[in-house]
């Protein structure tokens, strides 16, 4: 595998399995459209004077759900936490078209997914930014949805005000597996002990639930990062004894199915992300940082009908053609 040397934050495959859409944070922030079988590299030239941290397909693989934050002097610490405040959520065409930001309130908004109908939209949004100094900067995030014919925006359900998050999936219209760490307890009830949990990071939460959920797959250990194919297998990184780390897959009828890590030489799987078919999965790796801290990562893949890992090698984005984003003619 290579080493990482660029930052990779998050990957996510169109339904024709042949391309997928990176986000690459850099001074720019791109979002790089490549070709896993031609190995064309596009870039999208998306408005300035925005940091793009975050972009998904939609299930039929025609739009783009994306996450951006203003550009704005970040001399010390405190401006860039003040700064966390100022994302918002758009979307556009795969082509580039449509672009349009979403009467979202601007806050703490990290990443973002359709529904399985492609009509609503959900979404992390943090709550607490932590003092200058802190391992993480942000804390209490819970899940949010618009609805894109309504336009109506609500709580998913909650508030349960979780520590750490990384993911979030659709398993039904009704239902999502997220990736998530520590929801606060109600006020008089004692915080649960993540070993009782054996450390997994993985919960379901149903639409309007109101009770704090627990983790799920907790036969494994620290189970977390999951992530589902067009089936509704779950996949996930775990840690079996006398293996190391595993990339893990549930099937619906419960079949559980592990695949030792290749070497990564000290680095960690950080991002999993499915084929619809289930027959491969890309995956992020690298090294991570503490809040403010640099980051590389470089991306993978494992053919899971092959049993095979390889590296993913993309040109530069400077060495990419453009697709050019236009704004909703009103």
């Amino acid at each position: 595998m290579e080493l990482p040397k660029r930052d990779f934050q998050h990957v996510s495959i169109h339904p024709n399995e042949e391309e997928c859409l990176i986000t690459e944070t850099s001074d720019k922030g791109h979002f790089l459209l490549y070709n896993l079988r031609t190995r064309r590299l596009m870039r999208y030239e998306l408005p300035a004077n925005y940091q793009y941290t975050f972009a998904a397909f939609s299930p039929d693989g025609k739009q783009i759900v994306m996450v951006r934050r203003e550009r704005r002097p970040e001399q010390t610490m405190r401006d860039q936490l003040e700064n966390l405040n100022n994302a918002e959520i758009a979307i556009m065409n795969k082509d580039g078209s449509g672009f349009q930001t979403l009467p979202i309130p601007k806050g703490i908004l990290v990443t973002a997914t359709f529904s399985p109908d492609g009509k609503k939209i959900a979404y992390w949004v943090g709550k607490t930014v932590r003092s200058p100094g802190s391992k993480t900067w942000v804390a209490d995030f819970d899940v949010r949805e618009f609805d894109l014919s309504s336009r109506h925006d609500r709580l998913f359900s909650g508030p349960f005000n979780f520590f750490g998050i990384n993911s979030i999936n659709y398993l039904s219209d009704s239902a999502l597996l997220i990736g998530a760490t520590s929801p606060r307890p109600a006020p008089g009830q004692n915080q649960d002990s993540d070993a009782e949990f054996n450390y997994s990071e993985i919960y379901r939460l149903d639409r309007s639930q109101t009770h704090i959920p627990k983790p799920i797959f907790t036969t494994h250990f620290n189970a977390h990062n999951p992530a589902t194919d067009g089936n509704r297998n779950i996949y996930f990184i775990d840690y079996p004894k006398k293996i190391g780390t595993a990339i893990t897959k549930v099937s619906l009828d419960g079949k559980k199915t592990s695949w030792r890590a290749p070497d990564l030489e000290s680095h960690s799987i950080h991002k999993l992300m499915p084929s619809r078919s289930g027959k491969y999965l890309l995956f992020i790796y690298g090294s991570r940082s503490s809040a403010g801290g640099d980051s590389k990562s470089a991306i993978g893949l494992f053919d899971i009908e092959k049993s095979s890992w390889q590296p993913v090698s993309l040109p530069s984005a400077e060495e990419s053609a453009v697709i050019a984003a236009s704004p909703v003619l009103q």
